[in-house]
């Protein structure tokens, strides 16, 4: 009878603790979960990048709207300065430092007191990371005007309307030094009849 006791305790004792198989296996599940966590963890700086010039693109078609119509006396002011786009509210700078890093700037119209009198103020501005490249902008059919780069001393601007119109413009981005195309890469389009961007994965 004390044998039977011994032997049961014994199997009580074996059954509380893991076998190395066991133990492996819990191993090996901790393993992949981490790595799961960590990958999911991890950003993608091009569509970070496309996100924030996409919100920006809004900001610009939102303001726009919202402040109405330019002054008849600040549009002829425009108008004799040689300005591009008398009518316009806002508009977007894709431009590059020396250094080639990206940045990406929205300025606002701002209309002095006196007759004629305005000012563009910058709105907000953001530099892509330095991996990251807006290497050129088209239009979205790609025939209206030609491709235009963006590089140092030779920014590219598009403006938005109190229409809610806007130049329509396709936004490229990619990895820098990626002409191959392996990397990640967005594209922003913007119509002009609507100013709305919309961010699709791909070129």
């Amino acid at each position: 009878m004390s044998r039977e006791r011994t032997n049961l305790r014994c199997r009580r004792a074996g059954d509380a603790g893991l076998t190395l198989t066991e133990l492996m296996v819990a191993v090996t599940i901790l393993g992949i979960l981490a790595t799961v966590s960590v990958s999911a963890f991890k950003t993608d700086p091009v569509a970070d990048s496309a996100t924030k010039t996409a919100a920006l693109i809004q900001e610009a078609r939102r303001l726009a709207i919202t402040n109405g119509p330019v002054r008849a006396d600040v549009v002829a002011a425009l108008r004799a300065a040689s300005f591009p786009a008398p009518t316009a509210r806002s508009y977007v700078i894709f431009s590059a430092t020396a250094g080639g890093q990206n940045v990406v700037t929205l300025r606002r119209l701002i209309e002095g007191a006196a007759v004629g009198t305005y000012r563009w103020e910058n709105d907000l501005s953001f530099s892509l990371p330095s991996d990251v490249v807006i290497p050129y902008l088209d239009t979205p059919d790609l025939t209206t005007q030609p491709r235009s780069y963006v590089g140092a001393g030779s920014p590219v601007t598009r403006w938005f309307f109190p229409t809610g119109s806007a130049s329509p413009m396709m936004v490229y981005l990619g990895k820098r030094n990626d002409a191959a195309g392996n990397a990640s890469r967005y594209s922003i389009r913007v119509l002009q009849l609507s100013g709305l961007a919309d961010t699709a994965k791909g070129w």
